[in-house]
């Protein structure tokens, strides 16, 4: 089973977008090249609500632990941009 993609902050002011997903044992950290292209197509459809043109990874992932469980959320950070004319 994958886990769901959702947008865990959009920020207009500071022009970002975290899309993360939350994991258990049953769905491992998993952070496949088609769910990180999804998470930049959905990034850039908030950006460009906000007037940009689309959004590029600010970093790579973050990774939060949730106790010694088995479970946590693993995010990626975002940048709305305006593409060179």
């Amino acid at each position: 089973m994958n886990p769901s993609l959702y947008t865990a902050n959009a920020s207009k002011s500071e022009g970002t977008v975290t899309m993360a997903y939350h994991y258990t044992s049953s769905t491992p950290v998993w952070w496949s090249p088609k769910f990180g292209e999804e998470a930049q197509q959905r990034a850039s459809v908030i950006c460009q609500g906000w007037a940009f043109d689309s959004a590029r990874p600010l970093d790579d992932s973050a990774y939060r632990e949730n106790g010694g469980a088995i479970e946590g959320i693993d995010s990626v950070i975002y940048q709305c941009i305006k593409d060179k004319e």
